[in-house]
């Protein structure tokens, strides 16, 4: 399934991409604050301020992907491929080109 547009994944990459975001501390954000966009919005009021990842770069970035024919797959939708999902530190945003349908 291509995608020409989605606010989740393009938002899941702006969390990723954020300085001192990786995995665990993408998991354990969200967990916290229950998705991805309420992450993004309380990032700046947390104690120790993480601010997101510019948007226009994630964007360029997201778009880039799409034009040749890719596909973002986030953890936690259908799409993303079921060995990795239930490991904490795999990756919460995945670039795939291709037939996913392999996963």
């Amino acid at each position: 399934m291509k995608e020409s547009s989605n606010p989740v994944a393009l938002n899941a990459l702006r969390l990723i991409r954020s300085d001192g975001v990786g995995p665990s501390t993408y998991l354990r954000l969200t967990g916290l604050f229950g998705s991805v966009d309420k992450t993004l919005e309380m990032m700046g009021s947390m104690k120790k301020s993480l601010p997101p990842a510019d948007l226009k770069k994630t964007q360029a970035e997201y778009e880039a992907l799409l034009k040749i024919g890719g596909q973002w797959l986030v953890k936690g939708t259908a799409e993303y491929p079921a060995p990795l999902a239930p490991f904490d530190d795999a990756p919460p945003v995945l670039a795939a080109l291709g037939n996913t349908e392999l996963f």
